[in-house]
């Protein structure tokens, strides 16, 4: 299968250098973590101290670390795939992705609601917005509490087909910035910043956008939009 060509071939490669970009700084924060735990855990060993209780650390930093690889490797493989136009029922995918996640948010006790019209589609690849879709609603799922419901809409502005992923929190006071692709060390956002990272460079495969809205108990909500 060819690659996109020209000029949204070299627009692809800047979308995936600059995701690499971010990739590289998130993969590097865990590793840094991964080798701390490991020399620690060598130290006990050699002072015959008992190290199991390090052991739910180091498993976590070695599911990030193939988690990021894992998503890399997504990003990496929509970049090469030709651009299409193929028109998608957002509904429809979203129903889909409420599906696939059920057991997750089963297991956190978070109820999902979707208020998104049976008109409202998109252009693009099935794949490219199901993963956008499902990693933005398990970064917010990360920040709920027991019983509280994600909320998603979608709706038409100026011709944009926009998203908006929260909690029902209605901060007016707080603006919708754009993720900077690229710049991951510059987010204010801990452990999910590469999931981010990826959203914002598939919607930007798509001619969309990730915008990201920080509240002051450090829980976010997020906006897609894209041409319609």
């Amino acid at each position: 299968m060819r690659a996109p060509g020209g000029r949204l071939l070299k627009d692809s490669i800047e979308i995936l250098v600059a995701f690499v970009r971010d990739a590289e700084h998130e993969m590097l924060a865990v590793a840094t973590s991964l080798q701390a735990q490991i020399d620690l855990i060598e130290k006990e060993q050699s002072e015959s101290v008992d190290s199991a209780a390090r052991f739910p650390a180091l498993n976590r930093a070695v599911s990030r670390l193939v988690s990021d690889a894992t998503i890399l490797t997504s990003v990496s493989e929509l970049t090469l795939l030709p651009r299409v136009k193929t028109r998608q029922n957002v509904e429809t995918m979203m129903r889909d992705i409420a599906t696939e996640t059920r057991s997750k948010f089963a297991n956190s006790e978070v109820y999902i609601c979707c208020n998104i019209a049976p008109s409202i589609h998109v252009y693009g690849r099935t794949e490219a917005f199901k993963l956008m879709f499902k990693e933005t609603v398990l970064a917010l799922l990360l920040e709920c509490e027991k019983l509280e419901t994600i909320r998603i809409s979608a709706k038409v502005v100026n011709k944009n087909v926009c998203l908006s992923f929260d909690t029902g929190t209605k901060d007016k006071l707080q603006k919708f910035e754009p993720w900077r692709l690229g710049k991951l060390r510059l987010h204010p956002i801990n452990g999910e910043g590469i999931s981010l990272a990826a959203i914002d460079a598939v919607a930007r495969l798509n001619s969309g956008r990730l915008s990201v809205k920080s509240l002051p108990n450090r829980r976010h909500e997020y906006r897609l939009s894209f041409a319609a």
